[in-house]
């Protein structure tokens, strides 16, 4: 397929995706401050406030695998992007509802920020909000970027490598613009919320915002701003995982041939991986056997290769727990720490936002100078080799 669509239809369809990216940060520091709203209004303990909100965060990274695997086996990145902006709209208008003052009128209990008047109902509320939220903010991980990344060129065609340098200059400069974006509202959004009193305006903020971006992300569909990415699903990478683990089981008494190339080959040659000695045994799912035509029995060798790697990519996993032990500080301990210490910097008040702002700052300030060093030493043609390159640094980090 050509290049069909212009340059400025692509920016006012990046435009309107990149909305929901926007009202994620703003919705990111207003959720930063949730530990406050736990122990002062509440009334609830460090622990038990840090337990909730740790077990949030956590089961927001689960469901990442569980809706990865809905968006590429059933719903498509699209539908799966706007079903998740709408369950992260509701999410945050419950947590807005959850606050005294706003249902206290209904619920019969008093309008005032103490654990008295936080009765059944804002109880209800607020938990249903977190369950929205983790749906919600998983299945933006896994979508958001992707269809963002699918629309920031004119071209969409993966086969045209001949304007591979161009779209990656473009893809350069836009997400060069977006990032200056996302600092000023990331700096806005810390300076703004922590100066909001009431905690349900401070969460009936980042709501409002972030309906009106799904919204515009929806409206950008139906008036033909996106292309067909994401309508349809492509398949899940972890049901291919578990296709090869099922058809080397089947085939567990079988004998690999001692020519790797008998095994069964995939028929695009644009996807051939080579074949490698590491985890052998998945190799005999690769194994053709007479008048097999079952998919769950018959894996080819690229496929093979994929779990491969996926299996010996998850001998780096279990020390991402003791980052995930260290990193449930920052949202717990360190902002009920910053709300006891004197806020006095000079003349100028810190915001206790401004540790989440801090850390995002470091953060894709390191990835940005990684991936800076990384592509000038590998040149053109090298983006797959720099993806690989991160594991090392990366794995080296933890």
């Amino acid at each position: 397929m050509a290049c069909i669509k212009l340059r400025g239809e692509c920016t006012i369809a990046c435009t309107m995706v990149s909305g929901l990216k926007w009202g994620h940060i703003i919705a990111e520091y207003a959720l930063f401050l949730l530990i406050n709203y736990l122990t002062n209004t509440w009334g609830l303990g460090f622990a038990n406030a840090a337990g909730i909100i740790n077990l949030f965060f956590g089961i927001t990274k689960i469901l990442e695998i569980c809706f990865a695997f809905v968006a590429d086996a059933c719903l498509g990145t699209f539908k799966a992007l706007l079903l998740s902006s709408l369950l992260y709209s509701i999410g945050l208008a419950f947590l807005t509802m959850s606050t005294p003052p706003v249902l206290s009128n209904f619920a019969g209990n008093c309008n005032r920020y103490e654990a008295e008047c936080v009765g059944p109902v804002q109880k209800a509320f607020f938990f249903t909000s977190l369950v929205l939220m983790g749906v919600g903010m998983a299945g933006h991980a896994v979508s958001l970027d992707a269809f963002l990344r699918h629309h920031q060129t004119p071209c969409h065609d993966d086969h045209l490598n001949q304007q591979a340098d161009e779209e990656e200059e473009k893809e350069d400069e836009f997400w060069s613009v977006n990032n200056l974006l996302v600092i000023l509202i990331s700096g806005v959004a810390a300076l703004a919320l922590s100066n909001i009193g009431p905690w349900e305006i401070k969460f009936a903020v980042p709501a409002i915002f972030f309906f009106t971006a799904t919204l515009v992300f929806f409206a950008g569909k139906a008036l033909g701003f996106y292309s067909n990415y994401g309508d349809k699903p492509k398949g899940s990478a972890l049901t291919t995982l578990l296709r090869v683990f099922v058809a080397a089981t089947c085939k567990s008494c079988r004998k690999l041939p001692a020519n790797s190339d008998e095994l069964y080959q995939a028929h695009d040659a644009n996807h051939k991986l080579s074949h490698t000695n590491g985890c052998w045994w998945l190799d005999k799912a690769a194994i053709p056997l007479p008048k097999e035509e079952s998919r769950w029995k018959l894996c080819n060798v690229r496929e093979v290769e994929e779990t491969k790697l996926s299996v010996q990519t998850a001998m780096v996993w279990p020390p991402i727990i003791i980052c995930g032990l260290v990193s449930s500080i920052g949202s717990t301990f360190f902002v009920v720490q910053a709300g006891k210490m004197s806020h006095n910097l000079g003349k100028w008040q810190v915001p206790p936002t401004i540790l989440l702002l801090l850390s995002n700052a470091a953060k894709y300030g390191t990835t940005a100078c990684f991936k800076l060093g990384v592509k000038d030493e590998l040149g053109e043609g090298g983006r797959r080799r720099e993806e690989m390159r991160e594991l090392g640094p990366g794995s080296a980090m933890l």
